[in-house]
């Protein structure tokens, strides 16, 4: 994105970040158990104690295509921050899809039990309520 933000019709160098800026107000709020969802996020995403489930990399993987076709369909046409904005609209919601759709690796049997549930990154929803996007 870099790369691409010096070629934008008004050349400010600005990017979108997807996931759980910290300049979003509320994205990381607690739990009522008080932990926030950027912290659950990183335990997940890069498996800190729990299997890894790289839902981040796999949301940008999946859709980077996307992402490109847009931004090359745009670039010239329209202004650097609406097409960041649109960029940062799609891939929160490309993000909480992946969270949604995650399977694998499943919860364990114990974990299912506790949770009534076997969507390994879904619980209360309060990560996948919290991603967000912000324009640096």
């Amino acid at each position: 994105m870099k790369k691409l933000s010096k070629t934008f019709k008004d050349g400010k160098n600005q990017v979108v970040k997807i996931g759980f800026p910290s300049q979003k107000s509320g994205t990381n709020s607690s739990d009522k158990e008080g932990v926030t969802a950027l912290y659950k996020a990183t335990v997940n995403n890069f498996g800190l104690g729990v299997p890894k489930r790289p839902f981040m990399e796999v949301s940008f993987a999946k859709n980077s295509a996307k992402y490109k076709k847009y931004i090359g369909a745009n670039i010239g046409k329209k202004k650097q921050i609406d097409i960041l904005s649109v960029l940062g609209s799609i891939g929160e919601g490309d993000v909480k899809k992946t969270i949604r759709d995650f399977k694998s690796p499943p919860n364990s049997d114990v974990t299912v039990a506790i949770k009534g549930s076997n969507n390994p990154l879904i619980d209360s929803s309060h990560m996948v309520g919290s991603v967000s996007w912000s324009i640096v």
